[in-house]
């Protein structure tokens, strides 16, 4: 596993360095010209704008901690440090890795909402999906060497959740299934027809512009979320072991769930996309958010569950 961990870490660590200078997009803007862009000139782009804190946001994400990131991995590659160190340090990163995505969402973001238009064109680079995969290749080198780690921690048993657990857990539900519908923003721009889009309807175009990022939008901002919410939703369940097997496929799946990215660079989007395309807030947007919350609280539910003990009795009675 090692040796495959290593593999995947020289492909992302080159890939990375190679997106710096590769174009993400091309832009085609009436008044504006045809423009090429990078990784860093978004960055630069924000930062030009006077917004200093979105630049640092997609400036540490997507350039600085790839790279911060690798460079653990590669530490614990080594088998340097104790097992318990180690441990540590690759659920940090683990953790934190879905975040490099920011910038990748931004352009996809773009993409989905003015690609073929007349006035504002936008075409996806290579530079989009080769990021995507740097990034991809990254958090699979983390998960082998997690697997790698002997003394690795496994999931304790939680106890059954509470009605109040299960219902939060069926509001999150609600407010995701009707958010993946509802209309996210609305175009109002002259240079553009009048449209409104969903993140399913946004994911569909997107399949049509680039089938790279139209997979990344459909598998990480909407399939893997639905896939963690219902192994939360199982580990409400009241037989001990079943619960634990469900408590640490969502740990794992909580590392390629990118919906809590996607909705602060749709966020980002609406505070500065109106240098590209001029867009207004819709429900969607605001149901998102309040999908996204709900889920943030039962993920944290569960991981208050897993502190508690349970009875020693209890946990040896379940199936």
């Amino acid at each position: 596993m090692r040796a495959a961990a290593r593999i995947a870490l020289a492909a992302s660590l080159a890939l990375n360095i190679a997106v710096l200078f590769i174009p993400f997009l091309r832009v085609d803007a009436v008044l504006r010209g045809d423009e090429l862009y990078t990784l860093p000139r978004s960055a630069i782009l924000l930062w030009d704008a006077g917004l200093y804190l979105l630049a640092l946001l997609v400036a540490g994400f997507s350039i600085v901690f790839p790279f911060a990131k690798l460079a653990v991995l590669l530490w614990a590659g080594r088998e340097r440090g104790s097992a318990e160190r180690r441990a540590l340090w690759l659920e940090r990163v683990g953790s934190l890795g879905r975040w490099s995505m920011l910038d990748v969402l931004l352009a996809a973001l773009l993409l989905g909402l003015t690609n073929d238009g007349f006035f504002v064109d936008t075409e996806p680079r290579i530079g989009l999906p080769l990021f995507a995969l740097a990034v991809s290749l990254s958090l699979i080198a983390g998960e082998l060497l997690e697997a790698a780690e002997d003394g690795h921690a496994r999931v304790r048993p939680p106890r059954a959740a509470s009605p109040g657990e299960r219902i939060l857990l069926g509001l999150t539900w609600v407010f995701l299934l009707t958010a993946l519908a509802a209309p996210l923003l609305n175009i109002d721009d002259w240079r553009l027809p009048d449209d409104a889009f969903s993140l399913l309807g946004l994911s569909g175009g997107l399949w049509r512009a680039s089938r790279p990022v139209g997979f990344l939008m459909i598998a990480f901002v909407v399939a893997v979320p639905l896939l963690e919410l219902a192994a939360l939703t199982a580990s409400a369940g009241r037989a001990p072991r079943r619960a634990a097997r469900a408590a640490e496929l969502r740990r794992r799946l909580g590392r390629w769930s990118m919906l809590d990215v996607f909705v602060l660079a749709l966020g980002i989007f609406l505070v500065e996309g109106h240098a590209f395309v001029k867009t207004e807030l819709r429900e969607g947007t605001v149901l998102l958010s309040i999908a996204l919350f709900l889920h943030l609280l039962s993920r944290n539910a569960l991981e208050a569950r897993l502190r508690r003990r349970r009875p020693a009795a209890e946990v040896a009675g379940g199936p």
